[in-house]
């Protein structure tokens, strides 16, 4: 790096790489988890908001029922955004992502020292930090609420440490080395994999020269190597043992076994690297990286040959080693893409410094190199920077009809946490490939305290499915139709005893996109609405003026009556009117449903009474009417009132809907509206 300047211009472009790094990470700070990867950052969120209420390392991942303690992976990364977020006051997903970058920024400086075991000049070095944090997959990803950036500075910070103390027999690093070894493989034991095979390349070159020294070196190796791993199946057995006390995580294991490693005919097709190429030139290096490594490797050859080759054998271990995890999830390339853009930087610190090469081409070529990585960052994961996605409405529905300790059910989002997460609430999930699989899902909703029991969620197109709402919750008595809903991807069941309280929510107003069912059943407890309820409910739309108090014995909702909207209110009902000054006649609409004396039911009718009350006065009867539709033909179908009122009349009107003769309120689904008073 002589060629393009001194330690001064090397620091200037890490300076300058570290802020265009700071500028795209915290463009997502404000920004919530939904998007791109949300299923694996809401599942790693959903733990950290119960770490927060108790610390745990046998955490909640609240999903699948009681017992809701299902740990996979060590929660070092939890934990430490779970105290960011206690301690600065930030919202959980701003702190986090804050969290995950500190990660990644703590390990430059381990890669800065590593790197003077090759007789890399100080302005050499800073080329490594500077390709790494212009790369698009660390771009991206160390803001993201995920593990990866936990395991990958633990891995490089033992690589340093097993260094140090193998080669250099530095007793002093031993302890770091078996800290961070342990934490790596605790943490994500893939990562730990990739770190333990770079180690194993790093104790060949020792060897191979080392005379009477190998069977140290081979005895200290061994040994950080083992208690690393042990240390991560040490945690593996601990969480496969918490969990199996959960029957409806057994999947986990099969996730967890041989089903990352894929299989021969997976490695050897064409496909698997035609994906991965496009990873290392998209996500990684660029093409301008690999057209450099393929430069080096085919003419330059010069002395970092084997290093670039040990860096590359170390890059592709993870996808060889783990091929179906590398396959489908590409931010597992996060761990091992170091050593790729190590392979590069390499290449670059060689030709820099050749002879044949100027300064101003030198210049020009390490620009190049970077703008290229910005160019990839620019057309892979730019566009989902810049996406804002909002939290869920229907998570804030569900927040909002139900209690902190209240549990859902959702079906139709597999085990994607991000409605669970958001709605600050546990949750029973269906996955998606046990769809048929309800017994499980009974067995889950049984061991729960019922009346705890919120909502059945149902996403999709089976949204208003009673049978597989009522398969979930048999004795929830959630009715024939969603409580409420958008319309066309989302039903909201909720347990009919919740149903009269929630009604009276003016808050579920704001929730313009979702609509509440019409009243069926509510349990009779009698429900009083005042005049600032009466203001935001729909309902009363259609009254002028709205009542100032209204009482029924069931809650109120709406209908369609000959397309024009009533108001839906059994008997017994009473709605109480402000008179507006000078007002002489009062009009409605009223009668009984069609189905009340129809379809096997039999309502013995309803009387209407209008009465007047005057300010400090006695109540008097305006108006009087029986109506028994199952009996008379004309006291069917939309009864009018048409009523005069006496000049200068002030005080209240007060409409009541009484049972008929026999006092039997039986089948008495009575309506009045399109109220007018002038």
């Amino acid at each position: 790096m002589n060629s393009i300047g001194s330690y001064r211009a090397g620091l200037l472009v890490l300076g300058a790489a570290l802020l265009v790094n700071f500028y795209f990470s915290t463009l997502t700070l404000d920004g919530t988890l939904v998007g791109i990867n949300s299923f694996r950052q809401a599942q790693t969120a959903v733990s950290t908001y119960y770490l927060q209420k108790d610390l745990s390392l046998d955490y909640i991942t609240p999903l699948f029922g009681p017992p809701w303690e299902i740990p996979l992976e060590f929660p070092l990364y939890q934990l430490c955004a779970a105290g960011f977020a206690n301690g600065t006051g930030l919202g959980l997903d701003a702190a986090g992502r804050l969290t995950s970058w500190l990660f990644f920024l703590s390990a430059l400086p381990a890669v800065y020292l590593l790197l003077a075991e090759f007789r890399l000049s100080p302005e050499q070095r800073l080329l490594f930090p500077s390709l790494m944090l212009l790369s698009p997959i660390y771009l991206f990803f160390s803001p993201a609420f995920l593990i990866e950036s936990t395991a990958f500075a633990t891995g490089i910070w033992f690589l340093l440490a097993f260094v140090r103390t193998v080669e250099h027999q530095r007793w002093s690093w031993l302890p770091l080395a078996l800290l961070c070894g342990g934490l790596t493989c605790m943490v994500k034991i893939t990562t730990g994999v990739v770190f333990l095979f770079a180690a194993g390349l790093w104790t060949i070159t020792l060897v191979r020269p080392a005379g009477r020294g190998r069977g140290r070196i081979l005895v200290w190796s061994a040994l950080l190597a083992f208690s690393s791993l042990g240390a991560g199946l040490l945690w593996t057995a601990h969480a496969k043992a918490v969990r199996d006390l959960n029957p409806a995580v057994g999947f986990l294991n099969t996730i967890f076994g041989f089903w990352s490693f894929g299989d021969l005919a997976q490695r050897l097709s064409w496909s698997f690297w035609f994906r991965t190429y496009r990873v290392w030139a998209d996500s990684i290096v660029g093409e301008s990286g690999l057209l450099l490594l393929a430069f080096y490797l085919g003419w330059l050859r010069g002395r970092f040959f084997r290093t670039v080759l040990g860096c590359l054998a170390a890059f592709l271990s993870g996808q060889l080693i783990f091929s179906n995890l590398y396959w489908v999830h590409g931010y597992y390339f996060y761990a091992s893409s170091v050593f790729l853009l190590a392979a590069v930087g390499f290449c670059l610190a060689e030709i820099l410094e050749h002879p044949a090469v100027p300064r101003w081409g030198a210049r020009a070529l390490l620009v190049v190199v970077l703008a290229l990585q910005l160019s990839a960052f620019e057309r892979t994961y730019y566009i989902f920077v810049c996406e804002r996605p909002p939290v869920p409405p229907v998570a804030e529905l569900v927040a909002a009809i139900s209690q902190p300790d209240d549990v859902i059910i959702v079906f139709g989002q597999d085990w994607d946490a991000t409605l669970p997460y958001y709605a600050g609430r546990k949750a029973i999930m269906l996955r998606s490939d046990r769809a048929d699989d309800l017994a499980t899902l009974r067995q889950r909703v049984a061991r729960l305290d019922q009346g705890r029991i919120a909502a059945v969620v149902l996403l999709g197109r089976e949204w208003r499915d009673a049978d597989l709402a009522r398969k979930a919750l048999p004795e929830g008595q959630l009715g024939a139709q969603p409580f409420l809903s958008d319309g066309h991807s989302i039903g909201v069941w909720v347990p009919e005893a919740r149903q009269p309280a929630l009604r009276l929510l003016t808050q579920l107003k704001r929730f313009s996109d979702f609509k509440m069912s019409p009243l069926r059943h509510i349990p009779a407890e009698g429900v009083t609405l005042r005049a600032g309820q009466i203001l935001h409910r729909e309902e009363f739309d259609q009254f002028n003026p709205r009542p100032m108090r209204a009482f029924a014995r069931h809650d109120f909702t709406f209908i369609e009556v000959d397309r024009r909207r009533q108001l839906l209110a059994h008997a017994p009902t009473e709605l109480t009117f402000s008179l507006p000054v000078g007002a002489s006649r009062m009009t409605a609409e009223y009668g009984l449903i069609d189905s009340s004396y129809t379809e096997g039911n039999k309502t013995d009718g309803i009387e209407l009474v209008v009465s007047h009350r005057p300010p400090g006065g006695t109540e008097q009867t305006l108006y009087s009417r029986q109506l028994d539709p199952g009996q008379r033909e004309t006291d069917r179908g939309p009864q009018v009132l048409d009523l005069p009122l006496p000049a200068g009349m002030t005080g209240q009107i007060i409409v009541r809907i009484l049972p008929g003769p026999k006092g039997n309120m039986s089948f008495d689904w009575s309506y009045f509206g399109q109220s007018l008073i002038r």
